[in-house]
């Protein structure tokens, strides 16, 4: 999220540091938060900030919840902040390990596919979108998926 006019609350953040001549930034629990002239930047997983990890899938309520924990923590008028890049995820679990899934994918149109591992990521991407599978239990590796995903393969998409 960019937020034009908007200040860091420094008072608030961890690990703040100079990364430019203009630019500071620092940590809000798990969000990023960089200060340029002007313009405050927040990166954030709203997952990993509601939940404390990312493996659980949103619903609408709690997104909205994961918004007004952020507003209400940094003290920040989300309201004026365009969101200039969005991923949204969901963790499926399956049967089979994941790249039994994965390694089925095959082409789509205007879309180029990218495979990492032995199907253990695949990327389609045409520019400006892109779609990703991967497994996640693999990519949390060694910290155990939480609660309801504990111990099965679970498809990130």
């Amino acid at each position: 999220m960019v937020i034009p006019g908007a200040s860091a609350p420094v008072d608030k953040l961890r690990g703040v540091r100079r990364l430019s001549r203009d630019d500071f930034g620092g940590y809000l629990g798990p969000l990023r938060v960089i200060q340029r002239p002007g313009t405050l930047l927040i990166q954030v997983s709203l997952a990993k900030y509601l939940n404390g990890e990312n493996a659980t899938t949103l619903t609408r309520e709690s997104f909205c919840d994961a918004l007004g924990m952020l507003e209400e923590e940094s003290g920040l008028d989300l309201c004026r902040a365009p969101v200039y890049r969005a991923e949204v995820a969901a963790s499926i679990p399956v049967q089979e390990p994941v790249r039994n899934y994965l390694s089925t994918w095959g082409p789509v149109p205007r879309h180029k596919k990218h495979v990492w591992g032995e199907c253990e990521t695949v990327t389609y991407e045409n520019g400006r979108r892109s779609f990703t599978g991967y497994d996640k239990a693999a990519e949390m590796d060694p910290a155990p998926l939480p609660g309801r995903l504990a111990g099965q393969h679970v498809v990130r998409l």
